[in-house]
């Protein structure tokens, strides 16, 4: 059985809403219903490497790709993942400031079949997730063919997989 896709996105900023460039960004866990536990997670299909680590962009954007084992969908069809991401800025002099920040990720389709995004207010409807989905499409194009994602590359419609999506803002400093 092929394993499920998710990624995790979002800005890391200044206090004052500037991006931060050249922030390494790295998945520390997901974690599912508590009772259940942690989701495995991996950086490919085959389960056997790390997870990439993601460096933000000139605004400050990441995305950060992944896989987790599909023998997990139960610990996330209850109640959204919690995901814990480590945002870090290394300095010319050797020392670096970061942050540790968690946030949410919701089931949906397959992120490979479908671009969408795990705001705060989940969507209600359908028209509210395409057009969630269309605002992350434009703001995050030209960062997901340098992660393997061509959209569109396969149909829009496939309950093949399921994905874990969700967006985590960081305010460095």
């Amino acid at each position: 059985m092929p394993n499920n896709t998710g990624m995790i996105f979002g800005r890391v900023t200044e206090s004052s809403g500037a991006g931060i460039a050249d922030v390494d960004v790295t998945l520390n866990f997901i974690l599912g219903e508590v009772a259940l536990g942690e989701l495995r997670v991996a950086g490919n299909d085959a389960m056997n490497s790390y997870v990439r680590r993601a460096t933000t962009n000139g605004d400050g954007k990441y995305v950060l790709p992944f896989f987790w084992d599909s023998v997990d969908i139960a610990k996330v069809t209850a109640v959204p993942a919690t995901v814990s991401i480590l945002a870090m800025k290394f300095w010319p002099n050797g020392t670096y400031t970061s942050k540790n920040q968690r946030g949410r990720a919701i089931l949906t389709l397959d992120i490979k079949k479908l671009i969408a995004v795990g705001y705060s207010n989940l969507p209600n409807s359908t028209p509210d997730a395409v057009n969630i989905a269309k605002d992350f499409y434009v703001s995050y194009k030209d960062m997901l063919p340098k992660h393997g994602v061509v959209y569109p590359s396969t149909p829009l419609l496939s309950t093949e997989v399921f994905g874990l999506l969700g967006r985590i803002d960081v305010v460095l400093w």
